[in-house]
């Protein structure tokens, strides 16, 4: 089940990220159709602005304060994080920030552990 924002009957807007689907993502405008109770994927009508990046986590680099701070530093910039069964990160951000991003988890995964 994902979040969404209904804009009308058959048009929604994803409020998060599916985990296993890289068709669409957080902030992307779709066409669903309803067969009974469940909604179907029809169609992307307007991808997100935003790109999505991801990361598997060790333990200690998800609750270490360097992540924090890049967490802070993206939703300050408009983006946004989610953390989905402990240790996968997902990040929606500007495209102009994606280099900056990368770079600042290199550092992050390589000064950890």
């Amino acid at each position: 089940m994902l979040d969404v924002v209904f804009i009308d009957e058959d048009t929604v807007a994803l409020e998060e990220n599916p985990i296993f689907n890289d068709q669409v993502s957080y902030g992307d405008i779709v066409r669903v159709k309803k067969v009974k109770e469940v909604y179907y994927y029809i169609e992307t009508i307007k991808k997100s602005e935003l790109i999505k990046l991801s990361w598997l986590l060790s333990k200690e680099v998800s609750e270490s304060q360097e992540l924090e701070n890049l967490k802070d530093k993206v939703t300050k910039n408009a983006g946004r994080c989610e953390r989905v069964f402990g240790g996968l990160l997902l990040l929606n951000i500007p495209k102009k920030f994606e280099q900056e991003i990368i770079r600042e988890m290199k550092i992050i995964l390589n000064t950890e552990g």
